[in-house]
Order: structure tokens, then sequence, then C-alpha cells
């Protein structure tokens, strides 16, 4: 390998060849700069530990230390070996050592911190909610495949299957962008993971499923005192309201005026300025505002901190939807339901119903429903034809 005194001007004349070709320093034996084929150079030291076995560790991106402080740095890897040290082997043990926590933490503060607002929520809470209790405290070599599916399938029977993929996608996504920074090639255990069937979401309940919903809910209330009750007054104002559910549980009380509830629209794209929705306090609405204790500023707020809101109601929901016979609504489908009952059954325009539920445009609303029209359309045709058939054979 050739040998140049390495300096600002010298780094950035440095070609890329067709190899990895490493360009050692004149001044520091064992310091060096590494360019690959597409261009990337980083600092590197080389040296032999006191066992003859010669070790070569990477420093840094050229682009995040200068070349005297890398030269610094270098200088102070040597004076650990000459001392009886071996650097590179520390750096690969501290490495086996890392956990899924640490790899969790150091992808939410370095990318996810850097995305809107909901999707800093959302990982947050899938990390904190799924991830971490399970695995957490697990160093990253221990992880197989296997652990990464138990995740899956644990989160997938308390939680449903949309949160049991997305807590394993999360982390894979986590992982893959620790790669190579702190993890080694060709060392994620999820890809092999076998995932939830992703299902078309266009599930509405009807009258009779409202009514056995909502008697779960108050038997499930009452049945487990020890829980918090603001899971449950959440649930129901989400029912009433068709707000999405981070809207309701982030309500407060002084938002509660002249005959409406204000609420901040995120909706679901980080390009879109949020705005205020006005959520009409309807009868319903209001006998169950009424039901709300006022210990806090928030209208849903923790029992043991009620300085903050709750931030899930999934403890409650995943057992209250199974009691009721209905294990495939998620807490989204009580919206969709309510979009579904109010143009089908009440015969509100889209225009209207649009504005109620804060989306975007009309379009938007158009699309949902039509999704779910087309869909009771087919089967409305199929049920006709059949009865058509059955009339006209005598049976």
């Amino acid at each position: 390998m050739p040998k140049i005194r390495l300096t600002t001007t010298a780094l950035r004349n440095l070609v890329p060849q067709c190899t990895d070709r490493i360009y050692w320093d004149e001044t520091l034996p064992g310091f060096g700069v590494k360019v690959t084929p597409n261009g990337h150079r980083s600092y590197v030291v080389q040296y032999r530990n006191s066992y003859g076995v010669d070790r070569r560790m990477t420093l840094s991106d050229v682009r995040v230390l200068t070349i005297e402080q890398a030269r610094t740095r270098a200088k102070e890897v040597l004076a650990k070996v000459t001392l009886g040290g071996d650097p590179a082997k520390d750096k690969q043990d501290d490495k086996k050592c890392i956990t899924i926590n640490d790899i969790l933490d150091l992808y939410m503060a370095n990318h996810i911190e850097k995305k809107g607002a909901n999707t800093q929520r959302s990982y947050r809470a899938m990390y904190k909610n799924y991830v971490r209790p399970f695995m957490g405290t697990k160093p990253w070599k221990d992880v197989t495949q296997d652990d990464c599916q138990k995740l899956l399938d644990h989160v997938t029977e308390t939680s449903g299957e949309g949160n049991g993929n997305n807590a394993v996608g999360y982390l894979r996504s986590a992982w893959n962008w620790c790669i190579p920074k702190i993890l080694p090639m060709n060392s994620n255990p999820t890809f092999k993971v076998e995932m939830n069937e992703k299902k078309s979401r266009d599930v509405v309940i009807d009258e009779n499923e409202y009514r056995e919903l909502y008697k779960s809910l108050i038997a499930h209330r009452a049945a487990n005192p020890q829980n918090n009750p603001s899971m449950y007054l959440a649930i129901e104002m989400i029912i009433f309201t068709a707000a999405r559910k981070m809207e309701v549980l982030s309500m407060q009380w002084d938002a509660v005026k002249d005959g409406y509830i204000h609420v901040t629209d995120k909706g679901n794209s980080r390009r879109r300025k949020p705005k205020i929705k006005q959520i009409v306090i309807t009868e319903p609405v209001q006998e169950l505002l009424d039901r709300i204790p006022k210990n806090s500023k928030w209208l849903f707020a923790r029992s043991t901190s009620p300085e903050l809101h709750i931030t899930s109601v999934d403890e409650v929901w995943c057992d209250v939807r199974k009691e009721a016979g209905l294990p495939h609504v998620n807490i989204h489908d009580l919206r969709r339901s309510w979009i579904t009952f109010a143009i089908d059954d009440l015969k509100i325009s889209l225009e209207t119903v649009s504005k109620a539920v804060g989306h975007s445009s009309p379009e938007v609303t158009r699309i949902h429903y039509n999704k779910i029209a087309r869909k009771t359309k087919l089967k409305a045709n199929h049920d006709i034809a059949e009865g058509l058939a059955s009339a006209m054979m005598g049976d």
C-alpha cells in the first residue's frame, strides 16, 4: 500500500480504485486513510498486539474528524497498544454487549427524532409497549429469528395482527439502520419472520355489534375495577365522535367550550400542517363528559400520574372486543363504522361527513366509503341472485 503525507489537500485528491486501497501516513506509522471503489473515505489505524496478532480498526469517516483530529485519535490508540492494550478487540467486545434497548435508543435519537410528531409517537409507543418489555435487555448477538417470531406471535395474540407486524417491522428498521454503524452485515434476525397476512381494512360493525360491544365495555369495567377508568371512557368517546384515537386521548378540559371539543387534527401526513378541529358536543357526548373526573387538565388522565394523559387503550380494548365476539375489530374501525352509518343509515352527505370527521377533502371520505360500498353492493347482488334462483326453482 502506498505511503503519502496525509493532509487535507491530499485527502481531496485521493482517487478511488477498482478495489479498496489504504494510503498510509508517512509521519505516523500505522495511521492511514481507506478509500473504497465507490469513493467512501475513512480513517484507520493498524497495529500488532502483544500476542503478535495484526489488528486494524476504523476511527471515523473523514467527514466527521479533521486529519489532525484523526491523527491525535490514532496516537491515543497506539499509546494503549504500547501499554499492552488491544483497542480493536475492546471495540468488538463492546459491540457484543450492545442490547436491543441500545439499538432502539440510537435509532430513535439519530433517525426517528427527525421525523414528524405522529411517526415519533408511533415508534416510541411500539418500542415501549411491545419490543422493550419482550427483549429490550437482551444482547443483540443472542437474539435469534425464533425470538423475533415469538415477539410477533405474542403481540399478535395480545394486541392484534397489525401491531404484531409493526412490532417486528419497527425492530427491523432500527436494526437495519445500525448496520454497519455498530452491527455487522447480515446480522438482522427479523428478515425471515413469517409476518401476519395483511388484510384489507373494510371492517364495519352494524347496530347489533355496536350493542354487544357496548355491553362488553360496561361488563369489563365492572369486572376490572383496578383498571384506569380513563381507558373505558376514551373508547366511548371514540365511538360517539369518530375522532382519531390520539385526538381523543390528548383532549384537554380547556378545549371544551362553546358546544365543541377543540382538538388538534394532525391527520396522517406530516406534510400537512396541523389544524384545529371542532367536535360537536352531542347529548351522548355531554353525558359522557359529565362522567369524566375533572382532576387533571386532561380528559383521560393517567391514574398514577394525572399530569399526563394515557397513550393507549389496548390493554382494555383487546379484551372488550373478544368478549363482544369481535376479535377482528380494531379501534380505527369504529371511525370507519361511524362514517358508514352516517352515510348509509342517516343519509348525510359526503361533504358534511367529511367535515365532521376532519378529512382533508370529501374525496378522501369518498375513497374510504366506496371501498366498503362496493363490498356491500357485491354481497347484496349475490344475495338477490340466490334469492331469485331459489324462488324460481321452488325451494
